[in-house]
């Protein structure tokens, strides 16, 4: 089996954008079932919208006996994130219309994000955002059944946020802690 290509298949079906490996891909049974990719990148059609340098997935074991995917938890490490919203109102990670898959509902217990930089732009505005050295830890993300192109609209959790650096044209802020709390799409943080 092929597990980087396949992974790279699933992934890129079930978010409706272009996602590669660039490295290793390994899996792991001991203390638990976890996958390992090194190198993976997300891309529409113009431009990459993220990467991760190391990335872990820890997966349920008895569902893949039934041919069903359980995520446990996601750890992902090296992360740059580049999300624009367009002129025209939509954003890049937006799925162009070639995936009309259904992807179940799911529940991911843990995930966590480490060593992040991330930049936001807003086309329709000129205004843009900016964080770095950010650690993001979630205990409860879920994703309502749906298509790949409606992801940000079925995704919901609660996620503490802490950034060494934020800047937008008007502040700096260090040393930056928030608690983002998310249902449906709509995000709040406080």
């Amino acid at each position: 089996i092929d597990i980087k290509s396949r992974f790279e298949s699933i992934a890129s079906q079930a978010i409706g954008l272009d996602v590669a490996v660039s490295g290793n891909v390994s899996i792991h049974l001991f203390p638990r079932l976890h996958v390992r990719l090194e190198g993976v990148t997300i891309k529409n059609a113009q431009a990459e919208i993220a990467s991760v340098r190391d990335a872990d997935l820890g997966l349920a074991f008895w569902p893949l006996l039934r041919q069903q995917l359980r995520i446990r938890s996601v750890i992902l490490q090296g992360v740059d994130i580049d999300l624009v919203r367009q002129r025209d109102g939509h954003f890049n990670f937006e799925a162009e219309s070639r995936n009309e898959r259904t992807i179940p509902a799911t529940n991911v217990g843990r995930v966590t994000l480490s060593k992040v930089a991330f930049r936001y732009q807003n086309q329709e505005t000129g205004k843009e955002v900016s964080a770095k050295g950010c650690e993001f830890e979630s205990r409860d993300v879920q994703l309502q059944e749906g298509t790949g192109r409606e992801i940000m609209k079925r995704l919901s959790l609660t996620a503490q946020i802490d950034c060494s650096e934020m800047r937008n044209e008007l502040f700096v802020g260090t040393n930056v802690k928030v608690t983002a709390v998310g249902h449906a799409g709509h995000f709040k943080l406080a």
